[in-house]
């Protein structure tokens, strides 16, 4: 069989490859921890169900207008104003995504050609890095760890630019690292995106997870950024709702009508009934969001305390998001060894940096979306996988 020439250098993905052989392990009656996926593992908040069952029952289970129902795009636009002090036109700014990752390509397939280059920050989620590849354009790394800290090395990314290059991608809180960029990062990004002429992705579907702190700053919302930024979000993370495929994209009105030309060839619309759920989330109380975000925030300290004294491993603490990226060579094993090991002999299933790009060889990425009671089992099968090296 004969292949399009685009998918010669996209794998299969590595996440999923590693939790099926998690799932398999299961299946054999191990006791596994999985700790490989960002999948939260709290249900969906029950008024969002709830808003989701009422639409069915009244029906609502046709096509809607390919922007996503009204209150929907209402309810973001309140949301958008709430958080960043800027109004925006549901009517014209808003486009309702399979997902954050629909937006993600949609972002790509609308404003990129062949050929073109786009910056991309290295660790990165690993769609960043191989969608692109789909539309013949050429991937520019930047280094987002410096001397052990997670930071935008502006001169670093300056020195990539090239007239070729169109696009810069921005995540934060970052995944894997769990990074989150300063209010002065994000204002001399932004900056040096305006003299370069630079559109600007933002994927911000960790920003309401914050730990300490840590706030969020959209780059969108400062001067002169609004027309040149396309923000990308998702109920996935914040609502657990990985599996209601819901996101969107704020953009201005131009980019939305060429996002929505791509959108229309893929899916036209996103499903109905959950879309009322959606608005349930917005609109309803944040008290989910805040008890889920606490959760992650207490895991996370389980994590880090433990890892403090296993000297062979090291970590960037993460100030959002649902990951500990943990350096370990220090036990003289490359990131995929470490993992592949750690899973077949204690049945914990991570992720290897190396997935997450070039920069990620020493690493691995372990979420916390999972109990308390099983991140501390994990921190002792650790412990003692350790001790047999």
């Amino acid at each position: 069989m004969q292949e399009a020439d685009t998918l010669q250098n996209i794998p299969c993905s590595q996440l999923w490859s590693i939790a099926n052989q998690a799932t398999t392990l299961g299946e054999q009656g191990y006791d596994v921890i999985r700790l490989e996926l960002g999948r939260p593992d709290f249900d969906t908040p029950e008024h969002i169900k709830e808003a989701a069952k009422k639409a069915l029952d009244e029906g609502k289970v046709h096509y809607v207008s390919h922007f996503g129902i009204q209150p929907l795009r209402e309810a973001i636009a309140d949301t958008w104003e709430h958080d960043t002090g800027q109004r925006i036109d549901p009517n014209a700014n808003i486009l309702i995504t399979a997902g954050g990752t629909e937006g993600l390509y949609l972002a790509y397939a609308a404003f990129l050609n062949h050929g073109d280059e786009i910056l991309i920050g290295d660790p990165g989620w690993v769609t960043y890095f191989h969608a692109p590849l789909l539309i013949g354009v050429t991937i520019k790394r930047f280094s987002l760890i410096k001397e052990g800290r997670f930071c935008l090395d502006l001169e670093q990314i300056r020195s990539r630019i090239t007239p070729r290059t169109r696009m810069i991608l921005l995540n934060s809180p970052s995944n894997p690292v769990g990074g989150v960029f300063t209010r002065q990062e994000i204002e001399a990004l932004a900056a040096l995106a305006r003299e370069k002429g630079l559109i600007v992705v933002a994927d911000e579907v960790y920003h309401r997870i914050l730990f300490g702190d840590a706030k969020h700053y959209s780059i969108a919302a400062l001067d002169g950024m609004a027309d040149s930024t396309i923000t990308i979000n998702s109920f996935s993370k914040t609502y657990s709702m990985t599996g209601w495929r819901l996101g969107y994209v704020i953009a201005s009105s131009e980019r939305i009508g060429a996002m929505l030309r791509v959108h229309q060839q893929l899916g036209a619309t996103c499903c109905s009934f959950g879309q009322y759920g959606a608005v349930a989330a917005l609109r309803g109380s944040q008290q989910c969001v805040e008890d889920m975000r606490a959760a992650y925030e207490r895991r996370t300290d389980i994590v880090l305390q433990r890892l403090s004294s296993m000297t062979q491993l090291s970590c960037v603490p993460p100030r959002g998001g649902l990951y500990t990226y943990i350096d370990v060579s220090g036990t003289g094993l490359d990131g995929t060894t470490f993992a592949d090991r750690f899973l077949q002999e204690e049945k914990v299933a991570t992720m290897p940096g190396a997935a997450f790009g070039e920069t990620g060889a020493p690493y691995i990425r372990l979420s916390i979306a999972s109990s308390e009671t099983n991140l501390t089992e994990a921190m002792n099968r650790i412990q003692r996988f350790l001790g047999t090296l």
